[in-house]
């Protein structure tokens, strides 16, 4: 899964505690940033000839994402119904959970707000 890719990447430029990571630029790509900017989880980020350039966001020296840990491979998604993952959302209050769905990519706002199950891809911390 493309997300698994990217979940991997950030969290290697967070623990060497690089200031940006390079991606390709693709649409599913920038929708992920788009979320995890909204979250809070990055600075943002810019369009350099092919590539988006994520700007990593960090809090007194300390990665605004400390854990991540990911659901679903490529050979079997995780999937979850709402209640499911809203209970999960309610237990782990400091935790944002991402869900892939008919809706697309949702974090746990949208997720409550939609009441939306589908493909736990990743709760991070």
């Amino acid at each position: 899964m493309l997300e698994n890719i990217l979940l991997n990447q950030l969290k290697t430029a967070f623990e060497k505690n690089l200031d940006k990571v390079v991606l390709k630029n693709t649409f599913k790509i920038k929708l992920f940033l788009d979320v995890l900017k909204a979250e809070g989880f990055i600075l943002g980020y810019t369009l350099q000839d092919d590539y988006l350039i994520a700007l990593l966001k960090y809090n007194n020296s300390i990665p605004a994402i400390q854990n991540i840990k990911t659901f679903s491979k490529i050979s079997t998604p995780y999937y979850v119904k709402s209640k499911k993952i809203i209970e999960m959302i309610k237990r782990n209050k400091n935790s944002i959970f991402l869900v892939r769905t008919s809706k697309g990519l949702l974090s746990n706002k949208d997720i409550l707000t939609y009441k939306a199950g589908g493909i736990l891809l990743a709760r991070l911390q």
